[in-house]
This record gives structure tokens, sequence and C-alpha cells, in this order.
């Protein structure tokens, strides 16, 4: 009292010495006792009560001071991976000296502008949340594009109850992320070792990416490394949040923070061991994803378990696929050897058929012109006179004889039974091969002359195996 109060001993005035505030506490009034005495010189001592007067000094309160806001961030988050998208933590306060005549204030918001520029009318309200205090929400007209990568720039009044009104401006940095800019880091700590340390992981994120991070959550749990082996668990927690850049206000999206982690990714771990005393995952310790796609026992295991039987059951249709083509083939030659009237028509004409059928093995050369689908001597013998003409149809491309005909697989057949001795029954009637090919000789060619003619061959100079007797009627 005496600091703000003082007495004129020759005037007997009571004057005000210091600062009178009543905001403060026990400031609205104050008593104080005077004595009174004929002594002007000391103070008086043993005074009575008819000498003692009380004075009660009663303060009045002035709506003096200006409304201030009260710990505003650099920015603010609205999440559209949340299930209810909307301005995460957007609560906004402000204080007013004048606790008695400002007890509500006012807010306002007086502009919103877009970075960069959009066609949006009014993306954000104001609800009330206390006296003091608004929470800052988005509008039921604004839908956030999770293509965009937007902030926006609020400015906010608050106003006390004086008339005219004291007024405070400030603004408000809305950042908005998507999925594109969600992060999630991974420490082989427990929930609450991370939750503990977590302003110095915050600090240490801040300082190594050189980027403003914002915290969107944590989640514990625990697993096996080694999922081959039955040991025991190890406690580990993510935390998701994003990046901004403190400069521009523009979010970082997920490539840019991974390129940026797998740069700093030594010095990051050895610093949020040495000052948050934790330990990055350096397997699992980073991931441009939310914590229901990061790595976890339950969803890891399901993957296998899929994996494993999608293989099996790729595995098993190639498997199936290649029988069925393989016994299909095998069907099909059979097929074709069935129903081939090559091998035997009438009991009376199997001989002749055999023949065109080995005639490639007995006559070489004979397939000559295979590949391009005919053969002039299967040809020309279907139009001699030595077979029917309703025996065979003329207008087949590809000749019996040709190098991938219907008889392949036919030798599977049980009329084909001792072919070989068969094969060496049989005539090749070489005078028909010969007046068509012009080029081969006949069997009568290849025959062993008697006695008789092998000397007279001898003394001619000729070949003793160019012709025999049974040329004598040749040309």
């Amino acid at each position: 009292i005496k600091e703000k109060f003082s007495i004129d001993k020759d005037e007997n005035i009571l004057n005000v010495i210091g600062d009178l505030d009543a905001d403060c506490l026990a400031c609205s009034s104050y008593e104080i006792e005077v004595w009174a005495s004929n002594d002007c010189t000391t103070e008086p001592v043993n005074v009575g009560p008819e000498s003692i007067q009380t004075v009660t000094v009663t303060i009045n309160d002035l709506n003096d001071n200006v409304p201030e806001f009260v710990d505003i961030l650099s920015y603010y988050v609205l999440s559209t991976t949340e299930d209810d998208a909307d301005c995460k933590d957007c609560f906004i306060r402000a204080n007013d000296a004048d606790r008695f005549l400002d007890q509500k204030l006012h807010f306002t918001i007086l502009s919103q502008e877009a970075h960069p520029a959009v066609n949006i009318s009014s993306p954000f309200k104001l609800e009330t949340s206390v006296d003091k205090a608004i929470t800052i929400k988005k509008s039921d007209s604004y839908i956030p594009d999770d293509s965009m990568q937007i902030y926006f720039d609020l400015v906010l009044e608050v106003k006390d109850n004086d008339d005219p009104p004291h007024a405070t401006n400030s603004s408000v940095k809305i950042v908005v992320m998507t999925a594109m800019n969600n992060v999630t880091f991974g420490f082989d700590n427990t929930l609450v070792q991370v939750e503990t340390q977590a302003e110095e992981i915050f600090k240490v994120l801040n300082d190594s990416f050189k980027w403003s991070f914002s915290p969107k959550g944590t989640k514990g749990s625990s697993f096996t490394k080694n999922i081959d082996m039955f040991s025991e668990t190890e406690p580990f927690t993510t935390l998701e949040g994003y990046f901004v850049d403190p400069m521009t206000f523009k979010p970082r999206s997920q490539s840019e923070i991974a390129v940026e982690y797998d740069t700093i990714f030594d010095d990051l771990w050895i610093a949020l061991l040495t000052k948050a005393n934790v330990t990055m995952d350096g397997t699992h310790g980073f991931r441009g994803a939310t914590t229901d796609d990061f790595f976890n026992p339950e969803r890891f295991s399901a993957m296998v378990v899929g994996s494993v039987a999608g293989g099996l059951l790729v595995v098993t249709a190639l498997f199936l696929l290649t029988a069925y083509c393989v016994r299909t083939n095998a069907l099909e030659r059979r097929v074709k050897a069935l129903d081939t009237d090559a091998i035997e028509v009438a009991p009376g004409k199997k001989q002749d058929k055999i023949f065109l059928a080995g005639l490639q093995e007995n006559v070489p050369g004979s397939n000559e012109f295979a590949e391009s689908g005919a053969n002039p001597i299967w040809q020309a013998a279907m139009e001699s006179n030595d077979y029917d003409e309703d025996e065979f149809q003329f207008d087949d491309d590809v000749s019996e004889s040709s190098g991938d005909s219907i008889l392949i697989g036919v030798e599977d057949q049980t009329e084909f039974n001792d072919y070989a001795e068969k094969m060496k029954e049989v005539e090749v009637d070489m005078d028909l091969y010969s007046r068509v090919q012009g080029r081969y000789k006949t069997l009568d060619h290849y025959q062993v002359p008697d006695e008789d003619t092998r000397d007279r061959e001898d003394d001619q100079g000729r070949n003793p195996m160019y012709q025999g007797d049974s040329d004598d009627d040749s040309v």
C-alpha cells in the first residue's frame, strides 16, 4: 500500500503514487489506516482508537486494454485423409487484460485467400468454443481436391466490449494436406517412449529436413521381425505427419520427402538416437503412406499367405494347361491317323496306298517339293491310269507324302506292326517314278545280269549293273 499511496502531513491529503489497475488480483479496492498525531516529525506510537481512521479506496475499472491473440501457430493443417476432413487443431485463443469488462471477446474472419488462387467462396467459418476462443471449421461448400497442393491465408480479427471496441488482427495459415503428403516414420520403441520424446523428435525432424513437421498421430504395436521363427515380439511405433516449407507454406509431397530421407538417413538416425533417445527402424523407418498401410504383423501375414496361395494357384494352372496342351496334341495326332484313308480302304488297295506312304523312304528326293505345298510325284500317280478316278481327290494341295501329312502318328496303329518287314515286300513302280521325275533309274537298272550278259557288258566296257536281261524291251 505504501508503494501506491501516501499522505501529505501538512495538507492531510491521500495521494496516489503508484500504478493502480482494477484487473489485477485483489486490486479492485484498498483499506488504509490513517493515524492522527500532533507530532509531525516522527511516526506516532501507541495511538488510541480515537486517533485511528480506516479509509477504503475503491478502484473503478476502465476498458483500457487491447485484446491479443495467444499462441498462434505458424500454420494449421486441414487433412483430407481423415474420415471427417477438417482443419486439424485449429483452435484460436485471444486474451484481454480487462478481466471484468471483457470476459467475452468477438472473432471475425476479415479475408480468406487461397495460394495458388482458386475460385472458392468462404471456404472456412468460425465456431465459438469458449468466451475467448474459437475453432476454424471447413465450410460445407468447400470440398478439398486431393490433386491440389494449396494453402489458405485467413485474416482474423478479435474485438473487446468497449465503445468503440479495441481490435486486433492476426494472420492464420491453413495448409491442405492430402494422401500424397502423408508420411509415416517407424521407431523400434514403445508408444510411451515415442510420445514422451515427441517434442524432441519433432525438433530433430525439423532440423534434419529443414522443413516444418506437423504431427498427425502415433500408433504403437509389436511384431516378430523374423516371420520364419517364433521369437519374442519387439515394440514398434509409427508416427504420422506432414512436412511444410516454412518459407512458402507449400506442402511437401511423399516423393520429395522420400528423396530427402534417403539423403539424410544416417545423420537423421544418429540425431534421433542421441537427442531424442529413440531408434528409427532401419527397414521400416519411413514410408510415404498412412499407418493403416504401414507394416504390421496381421497385414503382413495375410499378404504372405495370399502370395503363397496365389503362387501355388498359378503353378497348378500352368501345370494343368501344359498337360492339357500335350494331351490335346497327342489326341489330335491320333484322330488324324484314324481319319485318314491312306492306310487301308479296301483289302485290295492296301498295298498301293502303302506304296505312296513308303515312296519317300525308298526313293530319295521324292519329297523335294514338300515345302511348296505340292508333290508332283503324288499328283502324277493320282492322275495315272493305274488308279480309279473316283478313288482319290485331286484338289488337295498337300500330298500324302509331304513333310507334315496326316500320316504323322499313324505308326501307332496296329496295322503298322512289323512295318519294316512289310515294306520289304512292297513293289515300287519305278517306271512310273522314272516317267515323272526323269532322273531316277528303275529297279530294272539295278538288277544283277546273268553270266552271258556280264561277259558281253565287260567286252563293251559298260557298267555291269547298268542293264540286265530284263532290259531287252527297254529303250
